[in-house]
């Protein structure tokens, strides 16, 4: 007991010292965290590709054949009561616009963004079914653009006729 009584001063600045080490530690392994932090999301940002944008490693053929498979789907059952046109066709839309149909070949989203407009193009969103259709035209070809538009709007939008 002696012993501690004349080393209380001793073990109190070791003490206090451990302390005062404790939290300096602590506040660099703080530091060290953020600036870890800040250096993932600087090269995240500079080097990742956007998320939306990235397409699938899969074969053309293999998406063409979704894409028309999910077309075949909505063409058949549009006429259907119960059967949602504008929710099957946006979403396939979406899929072909900034999805997991973006690999597909150029003249199948082409075809299919043209009957996704054609599937909604009489109604309130006639403005939607526009902005399908010019996406639907940059898709095609020349040559097959204005026969496209021609049977795909036959009677509701005729000022897009030939």
């Amino acid at each position: 007991m002696e012993i501690l009584e004349e080393n209380r001063d001793g073990i109190r600045s070791l003490t206090s010292l451990t302390q005062e080490q404790h939290s300096r530690l602590r506040e660099e392994i703080s530091n060290q965290g953020y600036e870890i932090v800040s250096r993932l999301v600087d090269r995240l940002k500079n080097d990742a590709r956007p998320i939306g944008r990235q397409v699938p490693e899969f074969p053309q053929t293999i998406i063409d054949n979704l894409i028309q498979k999910d077309l075949c789907t909505l063409r058949r059952a549009r006429f259907f009561i119960g059967f949602s046109r504008w929710e099957n066709a946006s979403r396939l839309a979406g899929k072909i616009l900034n999805g997991e149909f973006a690999g597909g070949s150029d003249s199948t989203k082409g075809i299919a963004l043209a009957w996704c407009a054609r599937v909604i193009a009489i109604g309130d969103n006639s403005g939607k079914s526009d902005e399908w259709l010019s996406h639907a035209n940059n898709f095609v070809t020349t040559k097959q653009s204005p026969l496209q538009t021609h049977l795909l709007f036959p009677v509701s939008a005729p000022q897009k006729r030939l």
